[in-house]
């Protein structure tokens, strides 16, 4: 291929010398050359000179024509000719200058501050609504406007032997802001699960073997571990916990949260049948030193 290319260059050399010859020139019969003619003032001149001496000194070419722009016999390096040689060339220096601005201005522009993302939860227990707790809300609203809560809603408040539904509503609105996402929360309180049509089982606990659950108030339920329920009966809390806040206006997205982060393979199922794609009851439970001496570290792992 390389004898090839050289082949090609050679035959391109000698068909740009004929082109530069003086068209106006020629050989004799006798094999004699014939002086040629000045271009520019008709002079005789010697073959294959296109001016004269004087003509040549009067004529003095610049940089684009010394480049085989506006040149009658342009320069050639082969097949490309010298315009093609000119181009690249321009076009090779703007691509480096191109290359030197960008790598200055890189240099001059500060990288982003690093972000660190945080997602803030609530676990909203179904135990009460304390008014201090909806204070908490408040400050930290007037300190950090900008941040969204995901809140995992209780149905149990509803379901209280004295709840009042207006009520609980108006408290439980205080603390949502529309930037918000709603979620659900389920700890199986012993007034939910019967008004959900099933059965209230008081055992395990999240304490341990042979430890009762402790009630809160008029209702006990709150240390069951959600796992107790069979797969069809959590889903009926489920449901049933759906219809409560959808009745009382709080729209819930795909979110949950089990009670004591407790979700089995039956809650994990049951809420999967209800429409939640997104659990968000893992937790490590290295930080649980002050329960380390009770079963629900165990459980959670």
């Amino acid at each position: 291929m390389l004898k090839k290319w050289f082949k090609k260059l050679k035959e391109d050399w000698n068909e740009e010398n004929k082109k530069m010859k003086n068209p106006d020139s020629s050989w004799n019969d006798g094999g004699k050359e014939k002086p040629g003619i000045c271009r520019s003032c008709s002079a005789q001149i010697p073959l294959y000179v296109e001016l004269c001496s004087k003509c040549s000194s009067e004529k003095k070419k610049g940089l684009l024509e010394s480049f085989g722009f506006g040149s009658k016999h342009p320069f050639s390096f082969g097949p490309a000719g010298g315009q093609g040689f000119f181009i690249a060339l321009v076009f090779g220096a703007l691509l480096a200058v191109i290359a030197i601005i960008n790598s200055i201005y890189d240099s001059m522009t500060p990288d982003p501050p690093p972000l660190v993302h945080i997602a803030v939860s609530v676990d909203w227990e179904g135990r009460d609504i304390a008014e201090e707790n909806l204070q908490a809300f408040a400050d930290f609203r007037a300190a950090h406007p900008e941040v969204p809560l995901t809140h995992f809603l209780n149905a149990a408040y509803f379901t209280k032997p004295d709840a009042d539904g207006g009520e609980v509503t108006e408290k439980i609105q205080r603390a949502l802001d529309p930037i918000d996402e709603l979620g659900l929360h389920i700890h199986p309180w012993k007034s939910l699960v019967e008004a959900s049509g099933i059965t209230f089982r008081a055992e395990p606990t999240i304490w341990g073997k042979g430890r009762r659950s402790q009630p809160s108030g008029d209702d006990i339920g709150h240390d069951i571990s959600v796992e107790a329920y069979e797969t069809d009966e959590f889903q009926a809390i489920v449901k049933k916990s759906k219809d409560i806040l959808a009745k009382h206006g709080f729209k819930l997205g795909k979110s949950f949260r089990a009670g004591a982060w407790l979700a089995g393979p039956r809650v994990r199922e049951a809420i999967r049948r209800e429409g939640f794609t997104v659990d968000s009851s893992a937790t490590d439970t290295k930080w649980h030193g002050r329960i380390a001496q009770y079963d629900l570290p165990a459980m959670i792992r």
